[in-house]
């Protein structure tokens, strides 16, 4: 058993983390001000962690390594600069598809009710 279904409290709330950091990421598609990016880079940053927290507690996985590359393309403190719109909206899509996997597969966990 995954250390996190033993509280189901915790578990719904990284789902709903990683649910909400994809929307985040999606939203960051389109053409938003300035100031939402840097929102989205703590956001994901902040949430890439958490996950990467969450996930060690099982072991070294594809799931961290994952979450751990996104970490540093979106971290706030030295961030990366992407200026070409198309590479942009490409990772932003793909960390988006990454954290609606994560939640949707950590929904469907079994649970011991």
């Amino acid at each position: 058993m995954h250390p996190i279904e033993k509280n189901p409290n915790l578990s719904q709330s990284l789902a709903l983390l990683y649910f909400v950091c994809s929307g985040v990421l999606f939203l960051a598609i389109f053409r938003m001000p300035s100031g939402y990016y840097d929102f989205l880079r703590i956001a994901v940053t902040v949430g890439a962690v958490i996950a990467i927290a969450a996930e060690l507690k099982t072991g070294l996985s594809g799931w961290v390594v994952a979450l751990a590359i996104l970490a540093v393309l979106f971290n706030p403190i030295s961030p990366i600069y992407l200026y070409k719109k198309s590479t942009r909206v490409l990772i932003d899509a793909i960390a988006g598809v990454t954290f609606l996997l994560k939640g949707w597969m950590h929904g469907r966990r079994p649970s011991n009710s």
